[in-house]
């Protein structure tokens, strides 16, 4: 979960629910109260280098005719300490 208030701004909240599986992958959903409704999916390919995949659609109002759905993806990679 996590709520987002800012001066200026509606206030956002984000509810997240992921299923995770030998803390290599995860799988998950979430929603946001101003109409997104999404998946994402996280694997660990490496010791320290996780791929992720984000999608989410508008079921609310789209930001306008043509940008109702996203495809994320992302690269992180996790340096240790010494």
């Amino acid at each position: 979960t996590q709520l987002k208030i800012a001066a200026g701004t509606p206030m956002q909240i984000d509810l997240n629910l992921h299923a995770i599986y030998k803390d290599n992958y995860s799988l998950g959903l979430f929603y946001r109260n101003g109409g997104d409704l999404g998946v994402m999916a996280m694997a660990n390919v490496a010791n320290s280098l996780t791929i992720v995949y984000s999608y989410d659609s508008k079921i609310g109002q789209p930001l306008n005719n043509y940008v109702k759905q996203s495809h994320e993806i992302g690269i992180q990679f996790n340096l240790k300490k010494k």
